[in-house]
């Protein structure tokens, strides 16, 4: 029925070949994706923010009770000469009154402390999720200087989120 050398070809367009707004969506995209990541990795930050503050807290806290107590004994010592000395009548009893309130006042901050120790370790324990503060190794500060600020998370999200809405209008435009 048909001829040997006939071919037939027929062709029909929907769609037009070059569709520039896929190419346009994908970048922006792909832009999102990168926002996101960059989102983790300042929410990274944040932790390791909170970690170190929270450590500096814990050991600010147990550096005062130590000081503290090293107080209590100087004020112990200050109570005895000034007992020796009242015998002797060299001093006035006003002057163990002073160091008893002193001892009391040293006291009340004592227990104000060790209360800052016990919140400062919950809230370390809550933030790393380990009940050990020793097992938690903390490397070294990082110099804050060293760091450049155009590199921070914050700063790259901003930029991704510019470029994205350029792309949105390139896309608008190009409709």
């Amino acid at each position: 029925f048909l001829p040997n050398n006939f071919y037939d070809a027929r062709f029909r367009i929907n769609q037009p070949i070059y569709y520039p707004d896929l190419a346009i969506n994908k970048k922006i995209k792909k832009e999102s994706a990168e926002q996101k990541n960059l989102e983790v990795l300042a929410f990274k930050r944040l932790i390791a923010k909170e970690v170190m503050s929270s450590y500096f807290i814990l050991e600010s806290a147990n550096r005062a009770v130590e000081i503290y107590r090293a107080n209590d004994t100087l004020l112990t010592e200050a109570k005895r000469v000034t007992q020796s000395m009242i015998k002797n009548g060299i001093a006035l009893p006003s002057a163990l009154a002073r160091i008893e309130t002193q001892q009391s006042l040293l006291y009340s901050t004592t227990l104000e402390a060790e209360g800052n120790i016990r919140n400062a370790l919950s809230y370390f324990e809550f933030i790393t999720g380990e009940n050990d503060v020793q097992k938690l190794n903390l490397p070294e500060l990082p110099d804050p200087n060293a760091g450049n600020i155009q590199v921070r998370e914050e700063i790259l999200q901003i930029d991704k989120g510019q470029s994205m809405l350029a792309l949105a209008i390139q896309k608008e435009e190009s409709f």
